[in-house]
């Protein structure tokens, strides 16, 4: 089930952070009202793996059923795994 809709009374409520290594994106979860949409995963799945490329490390995804986080872990200079590569 895809979830957060927009409009309505409900707020989305996002809050962006950092903690340790990590950059942390977090929401409250609202359902949307068209149980009709499936989520395919590919952002998430692509953020990962573009992450994992770049530095070798993975993102941190937790769903306690009302909170959504994201957990990206920080890519400092020596983690990159490319050195060719140019940024």
């Amino acid at each position: 089930m895809k979830l957060n809709r927009h409009g309505g009374e409900d707020l989305l409520l996002v809050k962006l952070m950092r903690d340790e290594d990590y950059i942390v994106v977090r929401n409250n979860i609202l359902e949307l009202m068209s149980s009709d949409t499936v989520s395919t995963g590919s952002g998430l799945k692509n953020l990962s793996d573009r992450i994992r490329l770049i530095s070798g490390k993975d993102i941190i995804v937790d769903n306690d059923g009302a909170t959504f986080t994201v957990r990206v872990p920080l890519i400092y200079e020596e983690d990159l795994r490319d050195e060719s590569m140019d940024y």
